[in-house]
């Protein structure tokens, strides 16, 4: 439970707080690009049957029910990969800012030893 609490807080301050620093915007989250509908009949009457069977009547309403949950799972599974790329995209530009501020600064104070040392 402890674990949960402390990956949403640090979904929460990668994605939108240090993104927001850095000038970095998230991608349109899988829902965005695939909405859920409401499935009705052919004939556009909804008879209370919101998940529709194949025509041949070969699929029963759990197995459909089964593909809808999974659809659902697959959505919220991309959305989190989304959120979590946008914080290894945020943590490597931090990285990569560190790394070339020590890079400089170091090459820097190699030149300068040089040059004072003799």
């Amino acid at each position: 439970m402890i674990m949960m609490i402390l990956m949403q807080q640090m979904k929460v301050v990668f994605c939108k707080r240090l993104a927001a620093c850095l000038c970095m915007q998230q991608s349109p989250s899988a829902s965005a690009k695939c909405p859920l509908v409401r499935v009705t009949s052919g004939d556009g009457s909804n008879n209370g049957d919101d998940l529709k069977t194949p025509e041949d009547g070969s699929a029963t309403k759990n197995e459909t029910t089964d593909k809808a949950l999974q659809g659902n799972r697959d959505l919220i599974e991309a959305e989190m990969k989304n959120d979590w790329m946008l914080a290894a995209a945020a943590l490597d530009r931090i990285f990569a800012i560190a790394f070339a501020i020590i890079s400089v600064g170091g090459n820097l104070a190699f030149i300068v030893i040089i040059a004072t040392h003799s």
